[in-house]
């Protein structure tokens, strides 16, 4: 890890960023994992680690994603998380209340959800050369 911390937009212009995100994108075919397109590509983190360049991952911690994939993911991580902060501050910490909301939530979001769930699973098991059993390498 690097000593010094630069900020995040700095980061992005850095050529170690520019070198590991065409190898995020390279691994997974020059393609979006979600939908296949090969316009707009950005190199989404799955995670974030305090202290970690953006560029310091492994290739199995950041996926590539088409603009509107990567736009659509972050909008259903904000929904669910505007909708828990908001469940907690009108219910009170009615906490039974929360979980069969956040229930509702998840099932509503399910569908995307899924196809984003697959594709990460699919593309895991492609860069870290994972085989199913009985599958030739």
């Amino acid at each position: 890890m690097a000593n010094e911390f630069v900020i995040y937009e700095d980061q992005l212009k850095d050529a170690r960023w520019l070198e590991f995100r065409e190898r995020v994108i390279s691994a997974d075919g020059g393609k979006c994992i979600v939908c296949g397109s090969d316009k707009n590509l950005n190199a989404h983190h799955d995670h974030y680690n305090k202290g970690k360049q953006a560029w310091e991952y492994r290739l199995t911690e950041v996926v590539t994603l088409c603009r509107r994939c990567h736009e659509t993911h972050h909008k259903m991580q904000e929904t669910a998380e505007e909708l828990l902060l908001h469940t907690v501050r009108r219910l009170k910490f009615d906490w039974e209340m929360i979980f069969a909301l956040v229930e509702v939530a998840c099932t509503s979001i399910n569908h995307e959800h899924s196809r984003y769930k697959t594709a990460y699973r699919e593309r895991l098991k492609r860069v870290s050369g994972f085989r199913e059993k009985g599958q030739k390498p």
